[in-house]
């Protein structure tokens, strides 16, 4: 028997496979969500709380695509969740700056900063680091958003803290991540999950 398909939407996975998911899911914090989204895609790094448990902040990460030489405005890929005041850094770089101005246009979000964040290339990434001056990033993945989740309503209204299912063993396209990895969220994660 053959089947058609003659409507709808076919969309490729991120989880080559799922061994194990937190019982019960968790609850996604919504507060650092920029204004306009309205989902947070499958497949999105978590952290959880030091303060809270159950309560997990979803990783910002990005990356650039052009090169640029000590400048205050980046162009990053639109692959983001950034928002005004968050404090960022070029992976595996010193200089950390807050961001004071967004703008899109085509294929493009560019990034202004307070100060200089040093020379991006082409490939690289961006990371949310806790403040000026401090080292390392602000999160650390201990999990993947198992599902789209929607976290605004249609009026863009905030829809508090949300349940989510959130993956702890597996293997990824890493492909089809909705944000970019870095090496060092993959060694945080080598114990759980495959990239491939």
């Amino acid at each position: 028997m053959d089947v058609t398909k003659k409507s709808g939407t076919v969309t490729i996975p991120v989880y080559k496979s799922v061994l194990e998911k937190i019982v019960g899911g968790v609850t996604l914090a919504t507060n650092r969500i920029p204004s306009a989204t309205k989902h947070l895609l499958e497949g999105t790094l978590l952290d959880e709380s030091a303060n809270t448990v159950g309560l997990y902040q979803f990783v910002k990460t990005g990356k650039g695509i052009r090169t640029t030489a000590a400048a205050t405005a980046i162009s990053c890929d639109p692959k983001q969740e950034w928002n005004l005041g968050d404090f960022i850094s070029v992976y595996e770089k010193t200089t950390q700056a807050t961001i004071t101005r967004i703008t899109n246009s085509a294929n493009t979000v560019w990034v202004a900063t307070a100060r200089a964040l040093g020379t991006l290339n082409t490939d690289s990434r961006i990371v949310e680091v806790a403040a000026v001056g401090a080292t390392g990033n602000k999160y650390q993945p201990s999990a993947m958003l198992g599902e789209d989740v929607q976290v605004r309503n249609e009026d863009l209204s905030t829809i508090g803290n949300v349940t989510a299912s959130a993956v702890l063993r597996g293997s990824v396209d890493e492909s089809r991540l909705p944000l970019y990895i870095t090496e060092q969220h993959k060694t945080q994660l080598t114990d759980r999950m495959r990239f491939e």
